[in-house]
């Protein structure tokens, strides 16, 4: 077996300890020249990091990793972003009031950034799924936003993300149950409530999950809250195969 198929096996077998040593080994493996660098492991490596809360010694260096080297817009960069909100996520944890908001609303421009690479005509429709995976990574990292007083933070962005699953991801999400029931979370009486509203409701009425791709979507999956969302809902559900 070799070297670069152990340490895929290893992130994909998302054991801490043993995603800890795979990263230490690609590590070491690019920079002796043994592997070159592969940004297909970096992700799998930051993702892996990610889903066992090794948010310092491997999800975040990950990403720095895949980063550095101004790598192409791609699905692959799509997931590193996706990977880099949850960090910045995780750093707003120890943090209270104003600074907390400001770190979550922060990691939710890494997700926006990948929602506008979707977006673009010459990735239509092949990256739609990446709209998709965009909305459950988003309310991972706004949910803690979701309560009076602060929600409307974040109603700008999760609007956005919902607007753009309404409109470009029917052939996907046409019996979807991402987030669930978000009306409460939309600011009463706010400019474009109505049509903010009008968008939630048709992507999340109906019940069956989504049969699309995904980058990332294992970890969307990994990585949502147990337990019931605020209003009722039933957690989130992202299943979709891993990226060409």
């Amino acid at each position: 077996m070799s070297l670069q198929r152990s340490i895929r096996k290893a992130f994909h077998a998302r054991e801490a300890h043993g995603v800890q040593r795979a990263f230490g080994l690609l590590l070491n493996a690019t920079r002796t020249g043994v592997l070159p660098k592969s940004a297909e492991l970096l992700v799998l490596a930051a993702e892996a990091g990610v889903s066992n809360e090794l948010f310092d010694v491997v999800a975040q260096r990950a990403c720095d990793q895949f980063f550095m080297d101004n790598p192409p817009q791609n699905q692959f960069y799509c997931r590193a972003l996706f990977a880099r909100a949850l960090v910045e996520a995780w750093k707003a944890r120890p943090l209270n009031g104003a600074g907390a908001v400001r770190q979550l609303l922060h990691a939710v421009q890494f997700i926006l950034q990948a929602l506008d690479i979707a977006l673009r005509p010459e990735n239509r429709p092949r990256y739609d799924f990446v709209v998709y995976n965009s909305t459950v990574h988003m309310w991972n990292v706004i949910r803690p936003l979701m309560r009076p007083g602060v929600r409307r933070f974040a109603t700008s962005a999760l609007a956005r993300a919902c607007d753009a699953l309404v409109r470009w991801c029917h052939h996907i999400i046409s019996h979807a149950r991402v987030v669930g029931n978000l009306h409460s979370f939309v600011v009463p009486g706010g400019r474009g409530g109505r049509r903010r509203r009008m968008a939630i409701n048709a992507t999340y009425a109906s019940h069956d999950e989504p049969r699309g791709r995904g980058a990332g979507g294992g970890l969307a999956r990994r990585r949502r809250e147990g337990g019931r969302m605020q209003g009722g809902c039933k957690r989130t559900r992202d299943r979709s195969c891993r990226a060409v």
